[in-house]
């Protein structure tokens, strides 16, 4: 048996190498790559309420730093706390509590996670559902915004997608409303191509149709909601699966789940023209997925993740669309991540109370 395999069924058994981790008592993780080979990863943990990170770097990890601590300060498992990094520039999100809701905060390191500007909220800071936050490292971020839900609570309206920038000087860009009826509770996801926001996210008709969209910011303003494919997933409750985009220059893709037609899949679709057009989408999953999905750019390839059965698949798919060998990795939970730093491959996901990070080999035929 290879050592992938050996890793993904007996995680247990893992070997504290560097490229190794196990963080006890955490959850919800995120994960990043830093583009020198390294990865940061961020974490939940619930009994010190409190967000950390720490990078990994020439085969070192960092100690803990702390984002976020306090009371308030709250996580679960399909609404983690985001990051994103460029060199020593870390954007962080995390939220709080407010009544019965919770509001998002974000904050930025300009020296690698060792001291934190003072966190702003880019909504109005009331007893209301707010969350789901994508981060990239120039400060802008999108979030789904309950403001117009009557009393604050899901379900009795219209929840909202919107965008602003955090600014180098810790202020807040005024927000925009990307769409005013976004589906209630699935991760959004964002990229930045050509140093501007390109935003997937599950959209909402009136019809209860929730596929996923997609929009772009040009030079004239922001595009319209595009239908990525018309899966046309009729479904009345939100069924807490989101998108995952990955870029490199032009090169967009996107992975989703969809339960249309009652045969649950996990699909990918490629851009050449920095998402404004996708090609048909490509079935990755081997049968009875529950979604949860990543993706990452890898050389002439993208790495694939998803749940199915209580455990973390993945495949490469190469840039034309071939489908390599899928892997089982092991039991995991939660939302799962995967990130690519120059040639490394990197999972981070919950198993049980404690988070968990691995570099993977996956096949390349």
């Amino acid at each position: 048996m290879n050592r992938l395999l050996i890793c993904g069924l007996l995680f247990a058994a893992m070997s504290a190498t560097a490229a190794e981790r196990v963080i006890s008592n955490a959850m919800a993780p995120d994960l990043t790559g830093d583009g020198r080979g390294g990865f940061a990863l961020s974490w939940y943990e619930p009994k010190e309420k409190a967000v950390r990170i720490s990078i990994l770097h020439d085969g070192a990890w960092s100690e803990p730093m702390t984002i976020a601590q306090g009371d308030d300060v709250k996580a679960n498992r399909a609404d983690t706390p985001i990051i994103a990094v460029d060199g020593n520039t870390i954007v962080a999100t995390f939220a709080k509590a407010n009544g019965h809701g919770r509001n998002v905060y974000v904050t930025r390191s300009n020296d690698g996670g060792k001291t934190w500007s003072k966190p702003a909220t880019p909504h109005p800071t009331i007893a209301s559902e707010f969350g789901f936050v994508s981060v990239a490292s120039n400060g802008d971020l999108i979030w789904l915004d309950g403001r117009g839900l009557p009393g604050g609570e899901e379900g009795k309206g219209d929840m909202q997608f919107h965008f602003t920038t955090l600014k180098k000087d810790g202020t807040l860009a005024k927000d925009e409303t990307l769409d005013g009826r976004a589906c209630d509770c699935c991760p959004t996801s964002m990229v930045l191509v050509d140093g501007r926001p390109v935003v997937a996210y599950r959209d909402r008709s009136d019809a209860e149709v929730r596929d996923i969209s997609i929009m772009r910011r040009t030079t004239q303003g922001w595009s319209k909601p595009t239908a990525v494919h018309a899966d046309n997933w009729t479904i009345k409750g939100c069924p807490v699966n989101g998108p995952a985009l990955a870029a490199r220059g032009a090169d967009v893709v996107i992975a989703w789940f969809t339960g249309a037609n009652d045969d649950p899949r996990v699909n990918v679709a490629f851009s050449r023209d920095g998402g404004a057009n996708f090609g048909n989408p490509i079935r990755v999953d081997t049968g009875k997925p529950t979604g949860r999905v990543g993706v990452a750019f890898t050389g002439d390839d993208v790495v694939v993740t998803w749940l199915a059965d209580g455990a973390l698949n993945a495949r490469r798919v190469s840039t034309k669309g071939a489908l390599r060998t899928p892997v089982r990795l092991g039991e995991a939970g939660g939302l799962p991540r995967v990130a690519a730093s120059k040639d490394n491959v990197a999972i981070a996901f919950a198993a049980g109370d404690s988070v968990r990070f691995e570099t993977i080999e996956l096949p390349r035929n």
